[in-house]
């Protein structure tokens, strides 16, 4: 296998967080999935633009090949497989310097230094998840043996749609698919070898994988090499124990640590001259619980994680059944220690879908979505035989009812399928992954400076969309590439480009048009007259008159907001549906304050409702005063560019929500002088005034609307400037804050 220092996932906290240095570069600010490691990465951002809150898989190795085998050409010969094949961005370094903080204990912390060619990476946390740290690197160094040993980064952006996120039970059918011919479908990011089925009370462990091998012979040693497989594409493969058939049992607290103990020596990072799988080192447990009893599950979770402190992450997962709390692993679950849970939704018909999505919906918000656990995935049959006693739901309802329902919560992560066999039959997981699938394309830049772009799609068998916003000048080159690429498909697949139906035409569609430049604009009108075969394409946009060259070679559809009536129809149904009195005139009342928008609308009516008992002349929430409060609080606890940086992402948010500046300023002020003494009511009010100016018409921001010109007469840059305004206001009262907080600090000194 190859030698990995380091293999996990990370999350960005902060991108050029004290300012961009570099037109091309970026500095990453990022964290490990599990928060024990940091690290500073630079990046060509023209290359490989990353964004807070997304997730990466990250590796840094030795090798780019999974025997370790030096790599002798920048470039592997083609016919040779290697990891670059997995992963989106690739960078080759020297890891030049590694540093050490000691505790009572020892070493507590390590750092490594890499370099590749200017660009940096500093990378932070304990010696144990630096995974070769422990085999020498450390004597090699300060013995001055090693000055420097070469590295590779390599980055993949973990993305997904709503069901995008898939977990597969695999083992218990020896007709189904191999274990390697599972992760090559790249299906599955999660794959359950099922089930570890005896164990605890003084027996000996049995795994039973049906007719895929025998264990008894050591038939299962051979898994080894699928199992490495899979993991190098990026499939977690974790050990089911339980199922529905079996005999397992904890008797004490004690049988619970010594089954965690068997498990880390024979599945997972241990040491055992017994494996049952081989060498492989699994990626964690997961508790298929639905028999024994309910006591010192906690315990066996509790002690499993702690063996993540000994080098490569243990990931807990759990499948409860729905009716919640689960009988089994319930108490478990509280310990917060489980990454991902996927609730069974199916053999239970008081929390299972039946025909419609009522019992599954209310299970899901009143009870799973708020568990403390990484992320909850929605467990599902892969066919209706998979489930006697019911809760299959067919992929087109899926698809368009039940996951646009609950693939909004935080904590959603995704579908998880009982079982490969059955999913092999019916082709389930292919049909709902197929639906808006988001992933980072690469858009080859024929005469431009650099090769490649990546930008990310969100495509399914169907359509494509992409936001022009993301493509920084390529424009033209991307969509013409879009455009060619469909066209050819088409002629491939039918050998005649006037052959048109069904089944070859694609959607594409372009949000943003307007931004298009004009030079853009004409080349791609030009494409479009050349290669017109059966191609779709849906220029979206603000200002049509913007995208006039294409005029003539389209149709123009526009889009009217909702009415006030509309908007109140729908307020009506929504409370109907729950259960709720909605006064007439105050469903009016939440129309008009929503100014036509039906979403903010449906927001300000379940902030309203959850605020209040509803009444005709009650105050109208809009939802957002939570986070306004949030913001208001940030900048009473901390003055710093980086605080500014970060709540400056925070209103973007509301941007992209559409959330009125003048709400977001009034509200914003509001809370700032609930958080000081009303003697400095009077500062905040005056600088509330400089910043929020009106014109004689009474618009407000309007103290610079003449040397803005024409250009605050389009909506969205003027609300753009508006919230420039409002960050001026903040950065001026940090100023202003941090001053006084000093200044008080000094004259408190000075009396003492």
């Amino acid at each position: 296998m190859a030698p990995f220092h380091f293999d996990d996932e990370i999350i960005v906290q902060d991108v050029d967080v004290e300012g961009k240095k570099y037109d091309r570069v970026s500095r990453i600010d990022a964290k490990s999935e599990d928060g024990k490691m940091d690290m500073q990465l630079d990046v060509n951002s023209e290359l490989y633009p990353m964004k807070p809150k997304e997730k990466y898989r990250m590796v840094l190795s030795e090798s780019l090949f999974m025997d370790g085998s030096a790599v002798t050409n920048y470039f592997p010969p083609q016919q040779q497989k290697s990891l670059a094949d997995k992963f989106e961005y690739v960078m080759h370094g020297l890891l030049y310097k590694m540093s050490e903080e000691k505790g009572k204990t020892g070493v507590i912390k390590v750092t490594a230094y890499i370099s590749f060619g200017g660009l940096q990476l500093m990378i932070t946390g304990p010696p144990s998840r630096m995974h070769r740290y422990k085999e020498g690197m450390r004597q090699k160094f300060k013995a001055k043996i090693v000055t420097a040993v070469s590295l590779f980064v390599l980055l993949a952006l973990v993305v997904g749609s709503n069901a995008s996120g898939i977990s597969i039970y695999w083992g218990q059918n020896g007709n189904e698919a191999s274990l390697s011919e599972t992760c090559d479908t790249g299906l599955y990011e999660y794959v359950n070898l099922a089930f570890l089925c005896t164990f605890g009370n003084g027996q000996t462990p049995q795994i039973n994988l049906a007719g895929h091998c025998d264990p008894s012979v050591n038939g299962c040693v051979g898994l080894s090499s699928d199992i490495k497989s899979c993991q190098a594409k990026g499939v977690k493969v974790i050990l089911s124990i339980g199922g529905g058939a079996g005999s397992y049992y904890l008797a004490s607290a004690e049988d619970a640590k010594q089954v965690a103990t068997y498990l880390w020596n024979n599945y997972l990072g241990g040491q055992s001259s017994s494996r049952p799988l081989g060498d492989a080192v699994l990626d964690g447990i997961d508790f298929d619980i639905e028999g024994g009893t309910n006591q010192y599950w906690d315990v066996l979770a509790k002690s499993l994680s702690a063996y993540s402190k000994l080098g490569k992450k243990v990931y807990l997962t759990a499948a409860p059944q729905c009716p919640y709390p689960d009988a089994w692993v319930g108490g478990a679950l509280q310990t917060g220690l489980f990454d991902y849970v996927w609730v069974q939704f199916y053999n239970n018909p008081p929390c299972q879908y039946s025909g419609d999505s009522s019992n599954l919906d209310s299970a899901w918000n009143d009870h799973w979505n708020s568990i403390p656990a990484g992320n909850i995935f929605l467990g599902l049959p892969a066919a209706p035989d998979a489930a006697p006693s019911g809760g299959f739901i067919p992929a087109d309802e899926l698809v368009s009812q039940v996951l646009p329902a609950i693939s909004d919560f935080p904590k959603y992560g995704g579908v998880m399928l009982w079982s490969k066999f059955y999913d092999d039959q019916t082709g389930y997981s292919e049909s709902i992954k197929a639906d808006a699938q988001e992933e980072s394309k690469k858009f080859v830049l024929k005469g431009e400076a650099i090769g490649s772009i990546n930008v990310k799609i969100k495509q399914s068998s169907k359509h494509v969309e992409i936001d022009i916003s993301q493509l920084r000048g390529y424009e033209k080159h991307v969509i013409v590439e879009l455009i060619k690429e469909k066209s050819g498909n088409h002629k491939k697949s039918t050998g005649d480009s006037s052959l048109c139906n069904h089944d070859n035409c694609r959607a594409v569609i372009l949000y943003d048009a307007d931004k298009l430049p004009t030079e853009a604009l004409l080349y791609i009108k030009w494409v479009l007259e050349r290669y017109k075969a059966c191609n779709k394409i849906f220029f979206c946009c603000s200002d049509a008159s913007r995208i006039e060259p294409l005029r003539s070679l389209c149709t123009l559809v526009q889009l009217l907001p909702p009415s006030d009536e509309e908007i109140i129809d729908v307020l009506r149904f929504i409370a109907e549906k729950e259960g709720i009195q909605l006064p007439q005139k105050l469903a009016a009342t939440i129309a008009r304050s929503s100014k036509h928008n039906l979403r903010q609308a449906i927001r300000s009516f379940e902030a309203t409702w959850h605020f209040n008992n509803l009444a005709e002349d009650q105050e109208i929430m809009t939802g957002w005063e939570d986070d306004m409060a949030n913001i208001a609080k940030d900048v009473i606890e901390e003055q710093s560019p980086k605080q500014l940086y970060n709540i400056r992402s925070k209103l973007q948010n509301l941007i992209e929500h559409n959330v009125s500046a003048e709400f977001i300023f009034e509200t914003l002020v509001k809370e700032l002088k609930k958080n000081l003494d009303e003697q400095l009511w009077k500062q905040i009010d005056s600088l509330y005034e400089k910043y929020n100016k009106n014109d004689d018409s009474g618009n407000p921001f309007a103290h610079r609307q003449e040397e803005m010109g024409k250009r605050l007469q389009d909506p969205v840059k003027k609300a753009i400037h508006q919230f420039m305004r409002i960050e001026e206001f903040i950065a001026k009262f940090m100023s202003w804050y941090k001053g006084m907080v000093v200044k008080n600090k000094e004259t408190s000194s000075h009396t003492s």
